[in-house]
């Protein structure tokens, strides 16, 4: 066996060992992004559950709170990338 060829088995040899950090990066990535849009949603919910609270409101102050609702509820949209209107 000559010296390219021991070099290459050297490198074919360590390969395992990188993919195997990288799997490993990947998977820690992959949870810390699930953990991260659990948490997302969850602020979603909290936010759409006050605004349904809120509307219920609209009833005694319609004029005011509505206009607000309205405003809340399309910047919101405009985050989260929705329709505005």
């Amino acid at each position: 066996m000559n010296e390219e060829e021991l070099k290459l088995l050297n490198k074919l040899d360590d390969l395992p060992n990188k993919l195997n950090l990288e799997i490993r990066g990947l998977i820690l990535a992959e949870v810390m992004l699930r953990k991260e849009n659990q948490e997302l949603k969850k602020q979603q919910k909290e936010f759409i559950k006050w605004l349904e609270n809120e509307s219920k409101e609209l009833i005694r102050d319609a004029g005011y709170h509505q206009r607000i609702c309205l405003e809340i509820l399309d910047k919101y949209k405009e985050i989260i990338g929705g329709d505005s209107k």
